[in-house]
Parts: structure tokens; sequence; C-alpha cells
């Protein structure tokens, strides 16, 4: 699974691939409190099981 931060420009911050399991969800949520901590705004592409996945948590 691909992580990417955007700034509000549309410009790419960082990025970073994950795997599609617990252990990488919570990767991606380290990775984007590193790079775009507050609020921001998720968009999720992906098979439905790797969505499922990032909802449970």
């Amino acid at each position: 699974m691909l992580v990417v931060v955007v700034a509000s420009t549309g410009a790419v911050v960082a990025q970073r691939s994950v795997p599609a399991t617990a252990r990488g969800y919570a990767r991606a949520l380290s990775f984007a409190d590193e790079h775009a901590a507050g609020r921001r705004v998720w968009a999720v592409e992906g098979r439905v099981i790797t969505v499922t996945g990032l909802l449970v948590i």
C-alpha cells in the first residue's frame, strides 16, 4: 500500500510503501503523524480488503 502526504498546493511532501496488514496500517498512521500532524483528510484507494482493514483501526 502506498501512503502519500500531499500539501494543500498539491505538492507531494512525502511517500512510503507499507504492507496492507495491521502493522502496515499502524506504520501508515505513524508516517502521517510525522508529516501531517493535526487534522487531515484521507483518500483511500484500493481493494476492498485493504480498505476494510483500514476502517477497523
